[in-house]
């Protein structure tokens, strides 16, 4: 689902962080691609996530892949829009 808005992100954080069959010691992060516009003032990050998660066949991993849009504002860079899904269902 879409999460729009402060409040409807942090509780979707806070079920994310509160799951307990996800093992955060586990989890890696990176970036596969930043650009800038010539402008100076837009940007987009595109980058990749895994994390393992307890299951009932055992332990699987959870590969997931994400777009952050970041703009400045007020000289300071901000993520104006994220989108972020898994490669695969658990």
């Amino acid at each position: 689902p879409i999460y729009s808005g402060h409040e409807s992100i942090r509780k979707a954080m806070s079920k994310w962080l509160s799951d307990s069959t996800l093992n955060f010691n586990t989890y890696k992060f990176g970036i596969d691609n930043i650009e800038v516009a010539s402008s100076g003032d837009l940007a987009y990050v595109r980058g990749h996530s895994q994390v393992e998660k307890k299951t009932k066949n055992g332990t699987a991993v959870v590969k997931t892949k994400f777009i952050d849009i970041w703009k400045k504002v007020d000289g300071k860079w901000a993520c104006i829009l994220n989108i972020g899904n898994n490669d695969n269902a658990l």
